[in-house]
């Protein structure tokens, strides 16, 4: 494929692979909004990728144009020297972005901008759809105005001699999106609840551990908070996880009191005891053989339960230091965990079959995994400050978040990765190609600590310290 068909193939192609939209999202802030922060590249620009020309004129700038003969297909941004993407890129000036309509935050194709010889040049330097030739692209557009309203057409060759729309993609004025998501943060009513896991009930509200509280509090989607209390406590501080169980009733750990817990969607709360050794418990997840399945540290192995509270089958882990902490349902339908002890993720079938992969980076204390958009496994590596991910063939490659401290982790509706900044009271977003950006949390110090993906297509965190509920909207009403 030669340069000058370059930006329409992508574009068509990013389309048909990725077409879901962003539901809207609704609710009453009452702390002040955080927008998108630093940028951070997940590789250095190479020199090369410069461009030499003229900046470009303020009003090309931050204006979506339409491509694809009118169609929103997509839409060039061009962006001014110190936007974050020109400086991740290295661009020494002017940078552009492609952007889709259905995932506004992620800089699908980018690179350097100038004008070169009157026309407007993007040179292609990041592209995930481009074969390794094309890469270093450069198409260049004629800019034209038309009643006042900036348009432009693509040109076939740098001279200008060939400007117009049979050989590419006509501009068109788009109007300017929203796109930078915002937290939004809810006041948890009791003091010091010190949150810990979240999770989605059964009955689309998101579900989450009062550690200190003794409590499981319970936050709708227009952010009311609910908060039930245990009779007798039992909850450890700070080490609270909750799942939807196989019987559509939330459970959660009680290792206090070695037991766990159970509330149905109504609130109401019971209990079933534990086998001694079993407590504490890190996770619990219901597998697809219907049952209850949790990471034991006391026990060291991976463990079947009944609904009573019955072990019914235990796998030991081979390295007596483990420590076994999150687990999911992989996209094979085995159990996946971290084993932050042993430097290792696991993978066990619901027959026992067990396989584990060392990490390459020493000391990097896993913690959580998801699986991704890409049906990888991702995973935080607290101890290092990356993102992990694993293919089902062990593969194990890893991204900076750098400072960050990385903990809770979850695969939002834009195609993205979204974790907690335990470390750095941020939220990171990480493309599944490894380009992180970070969002800073209003509340200083808040600590945010467990994250997933609401109903609603917002992302839900808990804010240990700062006694909160985060909802990051992806996109504004």
């Amino acid at each position: 494929m030669n340069t000058r068909n370059l930006l329409v193939s992508v574009l068509i192609l990013i389309c048909v692979l990725l077409s879901a939209c962003l539901p809207a999202a609704t609710a009453t802030p009452i702390v002040p909004t955080a927008v998108l922060a630093t940028t951070v590249p997940a590789t250095e620009a190479p020199e090369e990728f410069a461009l030499a020309g003229d900046p470009i004129p303020e009003k090309f700038l931050n204006v979506d144009y339409l491509t694809g003969d009118g169609k929103q297909l997509a839409a060039i941004r061009l962006l001014l020297p110190s936007d974050p993407i020109c400086q991740e890129l290295n661009a020494q000036g002017n940078c552009f972005t492609i952007l889709l309509p259905n995932k506004p935050t992620d800089p699908g194709a980018r690179g350097p901008a100038a004008l070169v010889d009157g026309l407007i040049a993007l040179k292609f330097q990041l592209c995930p759809f481009c074969g390794p030739g094309e890469i270093g692209g450069i198409e260049y557009f004629e800019s034209q105005e038309d009643d006042g309203v900036l348009t432009g057409v693509k040109c076939e060759t740098n001279t200008g001699a060939e400007c117009n729309d049979d050989v590419g993609t006509t501009w068109q004025p788009a109007t300017q999106q929203s796109n930078s998501p915002v937290i939004i943060e809810y006041m948890i009513p009791s003091i010091a609840a010190h949150a810990g896991g979240i999770k989605v009930g059964p009955d689309g509200a998101l579900w989450f551990v009062e550690t200190t509280t003794q409590q499981i509090g319970r936050i709708s989607v227009d952010g009311t908070v609910t908060e039930f209390p245990l009779p007798d406590g039992g909850i450890a501080e700070g080490q609270g996880f909750i799942a939807v169980g196989p019987d559509g009733a939330l459970w959660f750990n009680m290792d206090d009191a070695n037991q766990l817990g159970r509330i149905t969607s109504s609130g109401e709360i019971t209990h079933v005891d534990l086998p001694e050794g079993v407590s504490p418990i890190r996770e619990l997840v219901t597998a697809p053989d219907g049952a209850l399945w949790v990471t034991s540290r006391g026990m060291n192995a991976i463990i079947k339960l009944t609904p009573d509270g019955t072990i019914a089958a235990q796998y030991a882990l081979p390295n007596d230091r483990s420590n076994a902490t999150g687990m999911i349902v992989g996209p094979d339908k085995a159990l996946w965990f971290v084993e932050g002890g042993a430097n290792q993720i696991g993978r066990i079938t619901t027959d026992g079959e067990l396989v584990e992969y060392p990490i390459p980076d020493e000391e990097s204390f896993p913690l959580r995994l998801t699986v991704g958009p890409d049906n990888a496994v991702w995973f935080t590596m607290f101890g290092v400050n990356k993102i992990g991910r694993i293919d089902s063939d062990g593969n194990i490659t890893s991204f900076d978040a750098p400072d960050m401290g990385p903990v809770g982790i979850t695969a939002g509706a834009d195609g993205a990765l979204w974790f907690t900044g335990f470390a750095s009271t941020e939220i990171g977003r990480m493309t599944t190609d490894g380009v992180l950006t970070k969002l800073a949390v209003p509340t200083y110090a808040s600590v945010p600590y467990h994250i997933i993906a609401g109903p609603d297509g917002s992302l839900w965190f808990t804010e240990q310290e700062g006694n909160l509920i985060g909802q990051i909207q992806l996109s504004t009403p």
